[in-house]
């Protein structure tokens, strides 16, 4: 739906009046989205590799 029909009247673009809609924000969000991706897996495999070792911290107090 939203892929093909583009953003509505009820969007955030169209609140904002397509003012952040530019040409560079998709490699932007591609390179933050695999910036992100990069911390979350290495923070999961560091925790993984210390369940191994027996050195796991408490996730929650």
């Amino acid at each position: 739906g939203l892929a093909v029909s583009g953003p509505g009247r009820l969007s955030l673009d169209h609140a904002l009046g397509h003012a952040v809609n530019r040409n560079w924000m998709v490699p932007a969000a591609f390179a933050v989205t695999a910036a992100a991706t990069t911390v979350v897996v290495g923070a999961r495999n560091r925790r993984l590799r210390r369940a191994a070792e027996g050195r796991q911290e408490t996730l929650f107090d």
